[in-house]
């Protein structure tokens, strides 16, 4: 399955004239080869917590949280931060409105 970046990274160094047997070759090999795989798992990592974030709103969180304990509350509201955003921009204000919906609840 992974076989792709390699032959990726491949092509890449005959083009560049490079040998796969030298340092220098060894070492742009390596980069194209992990490089390609951590743009491609980004991509689908980020595309899949789109999906995710984009059927989660506030209401619904709410909603979900409004039966429960308050250390339970606090514990889903933890790991809802934790899994839905992808990066700080977006993580701080979400984590901010899951604790503010478990304190108007508690």
């Amino acid at each position: 399955m992974l076989e792709i970046f390699t032959d990726l990274a491949d092509w890449a160094i005959i083009q560049l004239g490079l040998s796969k047997e030298t340092h220098l070759g060894s070492a742009v090999h390596f980069f194209i080869e992990d490089s390609t795989k951590i743009f491609i798992l980004l991509y689908l990592l980020i595309f899949i917590i789109s999906l995710f974030r984009s059927q989660l709103s506030p209401e619904r969180v709410r909603d979900y949280l409004s039966g429960k304990s308050r250390w339970s509350g606090y514990l889903l509201a933890v790991f809802l931060g934790v899994v839905t955003p992808f990066c700080s921009c977006s993580s701080i204000p979400l984590f901010m409105g899951f604790l503010a919906a478990v304190f108007l609840l508690a």
